[in-house]
């Protein structure tokens, strides 16, 4: 009858310490699903993990980064906004988002420069860059590269002349140059605009002077400022319309041996030529009548 009792009392005993242990473990696991978030890609190609890029990058930034989404409530870029954020966050616990409706904070969109519709600015180490999505969503990619330029410390600068009729980086014409200043930018250059009127002399730390197609004659003291920022190593890009004559910028292209030469450029492949009169983009396409060197090569 001992026996029967001890091993009554053994079995409730085990009974009662298998009751606590099991409501220990469930309170256990209650804590940390509200503490830890653990979350598994199982979609083809990992579709919503970051790529080892993104995270190589994240793994070189020290420090709180802050992205702020100047996007209005209604906009149907939120959701998918903050869903590519939260894969930073993923694997970065400080990138804070926070969204901002432009038109409740006329303030603040003046303060930072805001410009264009559904704009973010990207705050790292007291520095800040503005990313434009133009309406056309945000890729991990753009992000990225925003990210990469605001970690940047050297400033890769992209300067197109203004105030003489040149194709402009900011304008919204068919013929301005917007589309591609804004892929410059998204690819890690800062890009700016530089009137001699309003400034005197090019940015010391320019890497590219553009001269985006002037129709204006430039000053002799323009001219002159130009031939110094060549002549001190300078690299420049310069754009030539094929009807409009240079704008008194004859003494730039004789530093570099060229003349401008009549002519229409073709599309390998493309038998119809298409004339400047029936592209609304300017486009030049065509056969060159004679082989040039620079097309041999």
């Amino acid at each position: 009858m001992q026996v029967t009792k001890g091993i009554h009392l053994e079995a409730r005993l085990q009974k009662t310490t298998f009751t606590v242990l099991l409501v220990v473990a469930v309170v256990l696991v209650a804590w940390l699903s509200t503490h830890y978030e653990r979350k598994a890609d199982w979609t083809v190609n990992n579709r919503h993990s970051l790529s080892e890029t993104s995270q190589k990058l994240l793994d070189e930034l020290s420090g709180p980064i802050t992205i702020t989404a100047y996007v209005v409530k209604e906009s149907g870029l939120r959701q998918p906004i903050q869903e590519l954020v939260e894969r930073y966050q993923r694997h970065k616990a400080d990138i804070n988002l926070r969204f901002v409706d432009p038109r409740l904070a006329i303030a603040e969109v003046r303060e930072r420069g805001v410009q264009f519709k559904d704009e973010l600015i990207i705050d790292y180490q007291e520095r800040a860059e503005h990313l434009q999505t133009m309406g056309q969503g945000l890729s991990e990619q753009d992000l990225t590269s925003a990210l990469q330029r605001v970690a940047r410390t050297d400033n890769r600068l992209i300067v197109f002349l203004e105030g003489h009729g040149e194709r402009s980086p900011t304008g919204s014409d068919y013929h301005d140059f917007s589309q591609w200043a804004l892929a410059l930018k998204n690819t890690g250059f800062y890009v700016q605009t530089l009137n001699f009127g309003k400034t005197v002399g090019i940015p010391k730390n320019t890497h590219l002077l553009v001269l985006a197609s002037p129709r204006k004659k430039l000053l002799p003291g323009e001219i002159n400022l130009i031939a110094d920022y060549i002549d001190k190593g300078g690299n420049l890009l310069w754009f030539i319309e094929p009807t409009v004559p240079l704008p008194g910028l004859e003494a730039v292209a004789d530093k570099f041996g060229l003349t401008v030469q009549p002519g229409i450029i073709v599309k390998h492949g493309q038998k119809q030529k298409i004339s400047l009169s029936t592209t609304r983009k300017r486009i030049l396409v065509g056969l060159w009548i004679s082989p040039l060197p620079l097309s041999e090569r």
